[in-house]
């Protein structure tokens, strides 16, 4: 009798832990897609793609152009924040700007509001690193802004 009692009582203590203890699972973002090829262009629209993984209703994500400064432990410092508590929709379509330009770059995606990932979110970053520059069309319009603006100037 007393064994049966010890057995009862471990299943429904166990049933009860099974029951009341939910399991820890925290929220993940995988980027998909970035830039196509090793140079971005300051001015043309580029898109990033990700997917998300047990991600809160009403959740938001950051999207971050990075720099990557170390290899051995990788570290990485913010450029600039490309879009703000962006919808979780999968898709942004962002623009780089002249002060972006730069190599070794990577696109971050990460999990916005902390308080809105009680067990946690892993962000993601793009595989490969790419460059952003000026197209020749803004160097040459640099160069006429330029000269034009000192020419102006000579008769004022």
């Amino acid at each position: 009798m007393k064994n049966i009692f010890v057995i009862g009582l471990v299943l429904l203590a166990s049933l009860f832990v099974s029951n009341g203890a939910s399991a820890q699972v925290s929220s993940k973002v995988n980027v998909t897609s970035t830039v196509e090829g090793a140079a971005v262009n300051v001015g043309e629209e580029n898109i990033v793609t990700w997917e998300s993984q047990n991600f809160p209703l009403g959740a938001f994500v950051h999207i971050n152009l990075i720099k990557k400064i170390s290899d051995n432990p990788a570290s990485y410092e913010l450029v600039r924040r490309v879009a703000e508590y962006s919808v979780n929709d999968g898709i942004e379509t962002w623009v780089p700007t002249k002060s972006d330009v730069g190599e070794n770059l990577y696109v971050e995606v990460t999990c916005a509001g902390s308080a809105r990932f009680p067990d946690g979110c892993e962000s993601d970053v793009t595989l490969d690193s790419f460059a952003i520059e000026t197209s020749l069309a803004n160097n040459l319009a640099n160069v006429f802004s330029a000269f034009f603006n000192g020419f102006l100037s000579i008769f004022r």
